[in-house]
């Protein structure tokens, strides 16, 4: 099972910052999804704070799975989204649950849309966080439960890294996001000079931190980017 307290997370403090994100999406949905989705931000716990569920993804394949708690920590399903068409798979519900209580939870999700509102969250934040990295913070967060010792035994057991630290992306305030979303095209154009990108940290599928070298993109230069184990 995910550990939602070490994860990497995505904080909207509110529910108006979610709507502008979910209806600069709806409204440029034609031009944007002509364009190849990309994820920047692989796996993360979506953090709303006005809302009563917390949902998490990570990618599977060519979909996105998409675990749902309530905010209490209760874990209630996962499920399948192709972000290329857009296709939601049925819920998975935990093993230790009755049928008849799986039953009135299905009717439940399916009453409020959920699978295809938690669906269209993370495909609008994805989306916006693509287009507008700049209204995006990142910092981060040191895994209070997670010692140096018990990393590396993870590590030796599972073979593969475990950071430390964990990364925090937030949304700029509300007026960020308007100003950025203003003065943005409303469709997409391919910049005709070259376009430097900063050297940044990513973490891979693994949980392994990695430092990528800034790099130059666009305007047929090749993409010198490396990255960098540290």
């Amino acid at each position: 099972m995910v550990d939602i307290k070490n994860c990497d997370r995505i904080v909207v403090e509110s529910n108006a910052k979610m709507g502008k994100v979910i209806q600069w999406y709806l409204s440029n949905k034609e031009w944007i999804d002509n364009i190849p989705f990309r994820a920047p931000i692989p796996s993360a716990l979506i953090e709303l704070k006005e809302e009563e569920i917390e949902v998490f993804y990570e990618p599977f394949e060519d979909s996105v799975l998409i675990y749902i708690w309530m905010m209490n920590h209760t874990y209630i399903c996962k499920y399948l989204y192709d972000p290329h068409t857009h296709n939601i798979g049925e819920p998975q519900f935990p093993d230790n649950l009755s049928e008849e209580k799986k039953r009135l939870m299905l009717i439940l999700l399916r009453g409020d849309n959920t699978l295809y509102k938690e669906a269209l969250k993370y495909h609008s934040l994805m989306c916006f966080a693509a287009h507008y990295e700049n209204v995006v913070e990142v910092s981060e967060k040191r895994r209070n439960s997670i010692s140096k010792t018990k990393a590396r035994k993870i590590a030796r057991k599972s073979g593969k890294e475990v950071s430390l630290y964990s990364t925090v992306y937030k949304l700029s305030g509300s007026e960020a996001i308007d100003k950025a979303i203003a003065s943005a095209p409303r469709h997409y154009t391919k910049p005709t000079e070259a376009v430097s990108v900063r050297g940044h940290y990513r973490t891979l599928k693994s949980g392994k931190r990695v430092w990528v070298k800034p790099f130059s993109k666009y305007n047929d230069k090749p993409n010198n980017g490396k990255t960098y184990k540290i």
